[in-house]
């Protein structure tokens, strides 16, 4: 499901993304579902044609709405852990969904915390997005350690290659082993090539 973040005093919105799925958050005494996200969403503002990424942007909690595409109400952003105090944090975003959203067309992640995914270099990988499919391979079987957003920052990622170019609308997608249909984990970052292909980090669902 493709969405954004909403106006928010000075700051323009910020691009499309996707939602990446939702999972359980007992933090409040009860169990209870947030939606997943990617940094994107609160550190990226549209600005003309280009994506300006904001390093010491900060954002209330549960005051700062995010909607579909359409203009549906998706719900609030209640966190996020990403500063420049904590630059190591996850870069993802956690949403408030609204009582109206409809839970159960996301993707239920909770579980996927419980083991890094296994993949060797070459394996085939699916993206998602919106209902298609598209193709890629594992450069790399375990995470490594790269640059992210202003590039002082550290991510622990798979390193993957897609057959055709991506672009920020994609990032939050849920990128699947072909073999086991497991998660491998969320688009973060994207790199097209001139063979058409794109080069691309994967955040590893278990550390989501």
């Amino acid at each position: 499901m493709q969405i954004h973040r909403d106006k928010f005093q000075d700051f323009d919105h910020s691009p499309d993304c996707q939602l990446y799925g939702r999972k359980v958050d007992p933090s409040n005494g009860i169990e209870e579902y947030l939606l997943i996200a990617p940094l994107d969403l609160v550190k990226i503002k549209q600005s003309d044609n280009s994506a300006i990424f904001l390093p010491n942007f900060k954002i209330p909690q549960n005051q700062v709405s995010v909607l579909t595409t359409g203009g549906g109400n998706v719900g609030v952003i209640r966190e996020f852990d990403w500063s420049l105090i904590n630059p190591n944090g996850k870069p993802v975003v956690y949403i408030q969904p609204h009582k109206n959203f409809p839970l159960h067309k996301i993707s239920d992640v909770t579980q996927d915390k419980d083991s890094q995914p296994n993949v060797s270099v070459g394996e085939s990988i699916i993206l998602e997005f919106d209902g298609s499919q598209i193709k890629g391979t594992v450069k790399t079987a375990q995470p490594e350690k790269q640059a992210f957003g202003d590039f002082s920052s550290i991510v622990e990622v798979f390193q993957v290659k897609f057959e055709q170019h991506l672009y920020t609308s994609h990032h939050g997608s849920r990128v699947i082993i072909s073999s086991s249909k497991k998660s491998l984990g969320m688009l973060i970052a994207t790199q097209n090539q001139s063979d058409g292909t794109s080069l691309a980090n994967v955040l590893p669902a278990h550390l989501i």
